[in-house]
């Protein structure tokens, strides 16, 4: 690894920045590296991963430099609003995104940790944490975030996992390039995690709420151990998503969510 700085200049609190052509998993480096030499704000950037996280064991892979998969490590002593980081870095994202190709709101966030086109509902990317602990005390979060920038394009041939999966460039008819957006999206986490600090979680899971894809529709929530369908009506100050089911309200810490169609 290099340090990332004679590409970006320091953002805000990361002013360790690093990019490695290839490794498996940037959550894995960075949560290594936590254990180790402590908490400092850091961010980890790889052109390709080879054994990227995703939820529940799954993994996350794409062909080189088509995409941003970025970690960062951000201190954090506070288990109830843990949520509030990662969701931080997912409109890091859609701000970001916003900024360099001045296309309006044309992404969101999907409970509990995608992004996705706001159109379609398919998959842009993904967010995953990870809790740093030292002598049993939360200490800080490893925050991935991958984010399809060029691939899949329409017609691309992909697993039968990916089949819900799109790109930025076939969302926007063009994507910002892997150096912009990382460092931009920096930028809006800063600014976002400074919010937070100063302010609390409430302004920035007011804007979640406003930016969430899953929120106001008919849903189905499929968990380890049922299946609930309703309406999903709210996030909780917990980060908790909240249906309206028929037989009362339910709320859910985890849970793979699809849209319902209403006939």
């Amino acid at each position: 690894m290099h340090h990332f700085g004679d590409v970006l200049p320091p953002k805000g609190r990361f002013s360790s920045i690093g990019v490695v052509e290839s490794t498996g998993s940037t959550n894995n480096d960075l949560a290594t590296r936590a254990r180790i030499d402590g908490c400092e704000p850091t961010a980890l950037i790889a052109l390709e991963q080879t054994s990227g996280k995703g939820r529940r064991g799954r993994t996350w892979t794409q062909p080189h430099a088509t995409g941003l998969s970025m970690s960062v490590l951000v201190p954090w002593g506070n288990h109830r609003s843990a949520f509030i980081v990662p969701t931080c870095l997912g409109l890091a994202v859609l701000d970001a995104t916003e900024k360099l190709t001045q296309t309006g709101d044309r992404i969101a966030l999907k409970w509990p940790n995608d992004l996705v086109a706001c159109d379609s509902g398919a998959k842009i990317g993904g967010l995953l944490s990870e809790a740093i602990h030292a002598s049993g005390d939360l200490v800080g979060l490893v925050c991935g975030v991958g984010v399809n920038l060029t691939w899949p394009m329409p017609g691309d041939v992909v697993d039968a996992s990916l089949s819900n999966a799109t790109c930025l460039s076939a969302v926007l008819e063009g994507a910002p390039a892997l150096r912009d957006l990382a460092g931009t999206t920096l930028e809006a986490f800063d600014s976002w995690l400074s919010v937070v600090e100063q302010r609390g979680i409430e302004p920035a899971l007011e804007t979640y709420r406003a930016r969430c894809a899953t929120l106001g529709h008919q849903i189905e929530v499929r968990t380890e151990v049922d299946v609930v369908s309703g309406l999903a009506v709210d996030i909780t100050n917990s980060g908790l998503l909240v249906v309206d089911t028929q037989n009362g309200q339910r709320s859910f810490s985890t849970g793979d969510v699809t849209r319902v169609r209403v006939s």
